[in-house]
């Protein structure tokens, strides 16, 4: 099948003899790695050149590289073969195969888009680079079969090129000379020849995708020791040659050939943030804006410009694009990247905050929860349609590896869905195990998810917790989670009307200017564009959060350390109960969970003016959001309960529980009152109201218990404990 596994092509001594020359340059020093990998073979095979070191020795030979790779490659290798030591030449009286590999070509003319790649780039060595989609298990691929004739014994060797097996139709043994019908060749499993072998998948990287168009892929085939080197999710750059197979419809041979790509060597991509250029002049003004003492409330505004108000929820997504420091050993991961929900009423822009971020936030994913599935969020495995073989293809997570996923309406999605994004959140990795194949994926991004109320709007007289159809277990691995309502407000709403309206206006302006159409515009449209545009316009924004994240490491020092410790430790201090307190139930205000989370938050603003140290301001911010957050979605009965969010229920509600419980085993043992239908909701609020039980709390608690199978009711208005 595949033209790029051809045999070596005839040796050409001159050309051998230039590529000795140059490894033997004193200027670039391959020679001492080549006598260095002859003593590490077969642990190590591989002499990684740098294009620019065979540029530099003889520009037109490494031009001449690049338009005919299959010709000049197996000269290079011979070269370094006859570089080797003597005594390392050969190993069990096989010759080694030290694999000559050329790295960082021209990007300018030699980097390939995949929906680029045309005819004119066949059989020449090109770069491409992308997403890894998916990869197939290493195998072994048969290179130099040998079969033994079973009428004379003769062994015939045959070089293998393609992936049906090449037999032979004649033994070549003079005195033999039976062909296929008449002999029997038997493949000799043990003395033939074996290379490992893995198929890539690669895509388009989703930033790269310009109108929404779906991203090209392309087939990689690896050999020998690149193989197992990458994982699904992770953005490389493959040189290679390019090379066609014949498409095959029912067996039947067409005239169509498909593109694939034998790759010679892989280059680990950079980080996201590293991919922005940023000339000298846009550091020196970036430097220049940081300085601005109002330098948050720019970056605050310049998000998502066309939504009104909502500056809490604006500074903690601008804290989550710059993110915290990730700390990972060779034990422990503590991750530097913030996790945010929207929980909101429908029409508030929680959506178009999602979409704003997921454009300025190099890797943004945008992904809805009612079309997302675990295997879309996580991993899926994939029957490669080549070979049979199951493969895992990356999801929306993994995809966002190193940026922000937005997963819109995630409480849409079904709860055995949901509950794959657990590991993702917390460890930041997805550990598979389908169709036999186990693996660990990375999933190294933010995270901001929004979703509706229960009933798809907030309930005023109701609390907010009660009001989110999602498990505490996903709502605790959150470290900001907002409530937006839509409540009628006649100086909000014509503010908001205004702002609208700017927007549009400014839109319409912008497209008749395109257009060069002249339309009359009167003063305050004029005023519209200014209203509508950012402070910070989204290039250059990306190109600050950008240079932010690759520059500066904030570090919290012992003033700030002692600060936050103390911050948690009076949190804590204030869940405790007081003596002669109706409620004497220890409430918890604050977890550890709670304290990594302001640690990422306060680095997150260090980071924001582009400082190396943590300071009290950082943490305050920090901590009114943290304080925000919490009176909304925490609140009971005048004060925070951390509970709300890690179990569902309050401290307080809890307690209740237990006293219910109580009274009804007492109600049980009286036996002056009728329980033969089960314990009447009459005598309970008698017995339970002296304990600071009110009817309303009562019903509530008691359709808790029921859902959680305490207790069930035989009739109507009756209950009973459960026998569990």
């Amino acid at each position: 099948m595949e033209q790029g596994f051809k045999s070596d092509t005839q040796i050409d001594q001159n050309q051998v003899n230039t590529w000795i020359e140059f490894f033997q340059h004193p200027q670039f020093k391959y020679i001492n790695r080549i006598q260095e990998l002859a003593n590490l073979y077969p642990e190590e095979k591989s002499l990684m050149v740098d294009y620019w070191d065979l540029h530099k020795y003889n520009d037109e030979f490494a031009e001449a590289f690049l338009k005919n790779p299959r010709e000049r490659i197996p000269n290079a290798e011979r070269a370094i073969w006859e570089l080797c030591p003597a005594d390392a030449k050969s190993i069990d009286q096989k010759p080694i195969k030290i694999h000559f590999r050329l790295q960082k070509i021209p990007s300018q003319t030699s980097r390939i888009e995949l929906r680029d790649l045309r005819t004119l780039h066949l059989e020449k060595y090109i770069a491409v680079e992308g997403l890894v989609r998916s990869r197939s298990e290493v195998r072994p691929r048969v290179i130099l079969a040998k079969f033994k004739c079973s009428r004379c014994g003769f062994e015939i060797v045959i070089p293998q090129d393609e992936t049906v097996l090449k037999e032979p139709f004649v033994c070549t043994n003079e005195s033999c000379g039976r062909g296929a019908s008449q002999t029997t060749f038997n493949l000799m499993k043990t003395t033939s020849e074996y290379l490992d072998m893995q198929i890539l998948n690669i895509q388009e990287s989703p930033e790269g995708l310009k109108d929404s168009a779906p991203p090209e892929r392309l087939k990689i085939f690896m050999k020998d020791d690149l193989c197992g080197k990458v994982s699904p999710g992770e953005r490389i750059i493959i040189n290679g040659i390019l090379f066609t197979s014949q498409r095959k419809i029912s067996n039947q041979k067409t005239t169509d050939y498909d593109l694939f790509m034998e790759a010679f060597s892989i280059e680990q991509e950079s980080t996201p943030y590293e991919e922005i250029q940023i000339s000298p002049q846009e550091e020196a003004e970036i430097r220049e804006m940081a300085q601005n003492p109002l330098i948050f409330e720019l970056i605050r505004d310049s998000i998502a410009p066309s939504i009104f108000e909502m500056d809490t929820i604006k500074e903690a997504l601008a804290l989550q694009l710059f993110g915290g420091v990730t700390k990972s050993d060779k034990t422990t991961h503590n991750r530097g990247d913030i996790h945010v929900l929207l929980i909101g009423d429908p029409g508030t822009g929680k959506s178009q905050l999602l979409r704003y971020i997921s454009k300025i936030a190099p890797r943004g994913v945008f992904a809805s929860g009612k079309s997302a599935s675990a295997a879309g969020l996580t991993a899926t495995a994939v029957k490669d349609e080549l070979d049979g073989r199951w493969t895992l293809e990356g999801g929306a997570l993994v995809l966002a590896d190193r940026g922000v996923a937005c997963i819109d309406e995630i409480d849409k999605m079904k709860e055995e869905d949901r509950s794959s994004m657990h590991e993702a959140m917390e460890q930041q990795t997805i550990s598979i195990a389908k169709a036999g194949i186990t693996a660990t994926l990375m999933t190294r991004c933010s995270i901001l998810a929004a979703a509706n109320p229960v009933h798809g709007r907030f309930d005023v007289l109701k609390p907010y917790p009660d009001q989110i159809n999602l498990t505490p277990t996903l709502l605790s691995r959150f470290d900001l989670i907002f409530p937006i309502t839509d409540k009628p407000d006649e100086h909000k709403d014509f503010h908001l009307a205004t702002q609208v309206l700017a927007s549009h206006i400014a839109g319409e302006m912008r497209k008749n200017i395109e257009e060069k159409k002249d339309v009359d515009f009167d003063i305050e449209d004029a005023e519209a564009i200014s209203r509508a545009k950012p402070p910070i316009e989204k290039e250059m924004l990306q190109k600050y959060i950008a240079y932010a994240k690759r520059t500066h490491y904030p570090v919290i020092m012992n003033e700030v350390k002692d600060y936050l410790r103390n911050y948690y430790v009076e949190k804590r201090k204030g869940g405790i109960h007081k003596e002669g307190d109706e409620n004497k139930f220890d409430r918890v205000q604050i977890t550890v969970r709670q304290l990594e989370g302001l640690i990422r938050l306060s680095e997150a603003s260090a980071r924001m003016r582009l400082s190396d140290r943590v300071e009290i301001t950082d943490c305050n911010r920090a901590i009114n959001l943290f304080n925000w957050f919490l009176s909304k979605i925490a609140s009971d009965k005048g004060g925070i309960d951390i509970d709300i969010i890690y179990t569902g229920t309050s401290a307080r509600k809890t307690n209740y529980m237990k006293i219910i419980l109580e009274t009804m085993r007492e109600i049980q043992g009286n036996k002056e009152i009728d329980t033969s239908k089960g314990i009447h909701i009459s005598d309970l609020q008698r017995e339970t109201k002296p304990k600071g039980i009110q009817e309303t709390e009562l019903d509530d608690v008691l359709a808790k218990m029921s859902q959680a199978g305490e207790i069930y009711s035989p009739a109507t208005d009756h209950y009973r404990i459960s026998s569990r």
